[in-house]
């Protein structure tokens, strides 16, 4: 399967000491108690998506392009980008097929022997992305492990390139090395919650990424 390079631009660094508090930016105040930090402002995630949308219409354009929402979580993300990308489209005269097909996918995954992980995929019939380019689109990369099985799950069904776009990538020594080609943002190691993050299937409604604190973490029962 061929592979091509990697053409997304680097991602905005954030910085272990970056926050804004919940006070400074709005942010629906039935979550102030459980919120630490604000560390990606709305404003900003918009403009970075946009970004990530312009790189990746810049590689695929006038390709046929497959892409892959792994649910729940990716769909804010994926949402978004989508809308850039059909903007992209929209402007391009030259442009001679749809910017994008899409397909959603449920990925589970459990401990197996030597940190190994055992995957379960619920989607639709994939054997069509058979010599199609293939983007998984993800919303945060923290250890890896699932992502990894899956690019190699992903593999029998013949694409013919397979990358992966990602709207975070944590910072974390737990992670297996495992990159994407596109990435909006690097992430401290910490617990973050809103826009496609959930604790629980709460804060998904919250505009922008925050750090959970640790009354947060009490409150919803978490180990500190």
């Amino acid at each position: 399967m061929a592979k091509e390079p990697a053409l997304g631009s680097p991602p905005i660094f954030i910085g272990d000491d970056v926050r804004y508090s919940p006070e400074e930016l709005l942010l629906p105040k039935q979550y102030h108690k459980y919120v630490e930090n604000i560390i990606i402002p709305n404003g900003l995630l918009m403009d970075r998506v946009e970004k990530m949308a312009y790189d990746i219409r810049r590689v695929y354009r006038n390709k046929e392009l497959h892409c892959l929402c792994l649910l729940k979580g990716s769909r804010s993300f994926f949402s978004v980008l989508f809308q850039h990308l059909a903007k992209l489209s929209l402007y391009d005269e030259d442009a001679t097929c749809a910017p994008f097909f899409e397909h959603y996918l449920r990925v589970s995954s459990s401990e197996g022997a030597a940190s190994s992980q055992r995957l379960k995929v619920v989607s639709d019939d994939l054997r069509c992305l058979r010599d199609k380019d293939v983007l998984i689109v993800e919303d945060i990369i923290d250890t890896g492990l699932t992502l990894s099985e899956l690019t190699k799950y992903l593999q029998q069904f013949g694409p013919r390139s397979l990358r992966i776009a990602s709207l975070t990538l944590k910072r974390t020594p737990r992670s297996n090395g495992q990159a994407a080609d596109f990435v909006g943002f690097s992430l401290p190691d910490k617990w973050v919650i809103g826009f496609s993050f959930d604790c629980d299937q709460m804060f998904r409604d919250m505009p922008h990424v925050c750090t959970l604190s640790d009354n947060g973490r009490r409150l919803l029962g978490l180990s500190p």
